[in-house]
């Protein structure tokens, strides 16, 4: 069994042969002072604090109540004991009204009260170290359940960072991971078309320090705020726990798993959205040639029928020509003319075809300034 030895014991008595014997005792294994006269009782008290008070109650002018009102009121825990010449029974209970814990009568057995001091110094001892545990225990429960539901905004934030499709899709959900923190966040995220800020003003304070904060390293810390910077994104913390308390490591670890997380789909949704635009424009610059290309055989087919009429007209008014200076009967030349004609007519009855040729052309070509448009 082990002792406290360093238990502070107060002795307020005037007897000095009971303050040698007491004192001689106990001064080898505890911190032991005396008050010999009421007048320095207060102070002694006050000044000491003691764990354990032997106090004679018969001491000359001693105002006893306020004595025990006092050691009591200093260190609810007290072992007080009552040390007196006066033993009835009376005296006894008159004792324990005033808060004493133990009345041992005069003449008094040295080892007795030696015995019972161990026991109780002992017994308290084990009662704070018990009382110690169970704190620990507590907080050691606490710090668990604690740590559960900070993991668990964690798995949260890395299920949705990969469903996010947009720089504001990530900014909302770091924001909201964030305040299950009970932190205040701003948020700067450096895409690949400029800075985009949550919580600020473009041109605020918040966001020039978030714009220049990279410089001073990965970790700015300041008195309850807290910049924790990644080379895509930068979160300032405000309103966060003392340096000192559990709660700050925490968060501070936390953010940086998160923010490692969020920093890497910046650059994925980067290179998407990069390349959406670069199919955007490709897909614009199709649909343009390939309406100026449409356009050019529109005409060109116009043209050409335009042209093989014309050579048509012209051939039929120089076969005429021909048929005079060939010196044919009335007869074949009409033959010969009506054939012609029937030609001509064949010819002209295909027009249906290139109308509709024309309108498929043109309904083309509809269709691509479409999505020319919507593009």
């Amino acid at each position: 069994m082990t002792y406290e030895y360093d238990s502070k014991i107060l002795i307020i008595d005037s007897n000095e042969n009971d303050i040698t014997i007491l004192q001689g005792m106990l001064e080898d294994r505890y911190a032991v002072e005396f008050a010999d006269v009421a007048e320095i009782c207060e102070k002694r008290i006050r000044d000491m604090v003691p764990d354990v008070v032997i106090l004679d109650p018969v001491m000359k002018n001693l105002d006893l109540k306020a004595a025990c009102e006092l050691v009591r009121e200093l260190n609810a825990s007290v072992y007080l004991v009552f040390l007196s010449t006066l033993t009835t029974l009376h005296d006894t209970i008159g004792a324990y009204e005033l808060g004493a814990d133990d009345f041992i009568g005069k003449p008094y057995c040295p080892v007795e009260i030696d015995a019972k001091l161990k026991i109780q110094i002992e017994n308290k001892k084990i009662y704070f170290q018990l009382l110690e545990q169970k704190d620990l225990a507590t907080g050691v429960a606490q710090s668990a359940l604690e740590s559960a539901g900070e993991l668990g905004v964690i798995i949260r934030f890395m299920e949705n960072v990969g469903l996010c499709t947009s720089y504001d899709d990530l900014g909302i959900s770091l924001i909201q991971s964030c305040e299950a923190y009970r932190v205040n966040p701003v948020i700067q995220i450096r895409g690949h078309r400029g800075s985009l800020n949550f919580r600020c003003a473009n041109d605020s304070v918040e966001s020039f320090l978030l714009e220049k904060s990279g410089d001073k390293g990965h970790f700015v810390e300041s008195n309850n705020k807290l910049i924790v910077n990644n080379p895509s994104i930068s979160v300032l913390l405000r309103g966060m726990p003392a340096a000192s308390d559990s709660h700050y490591g925490r968060i501070k670890d936390n953010l940086t798993i998160m923010l490692n997380a969020a920093d890497a789909r910046i650059k994925s949704l980067g290179l998407e959205i990069q390349i959406e635009e670069e199919r955007d424009l490709g897909l614009s610059d199709t649909i343009r040639d390939a309406r100026s290309s449409l356009a050019k055989v529109l005409g060109d087919f116009h043209d050409y029928d335009v042209a093989v009429m014309e050579k048509i007209i012209g051939f039929k008014d120089q076969f005429e020509n021909i048929l005079l200076g060939l010196s044919l009967d009335a007869e074949q030349e009409d033959e010969l003319m009506d054939y012609l004609d029937e030609f001509i007519r064949e010819i002209k009855g295909n027009s249906r075809l290139k109308e509709n040729i024309e309108a498929r052309f043109k309904t083309l070509i509809s269709n691509l300034d479409g999505l020319k448009f919507i593009g």
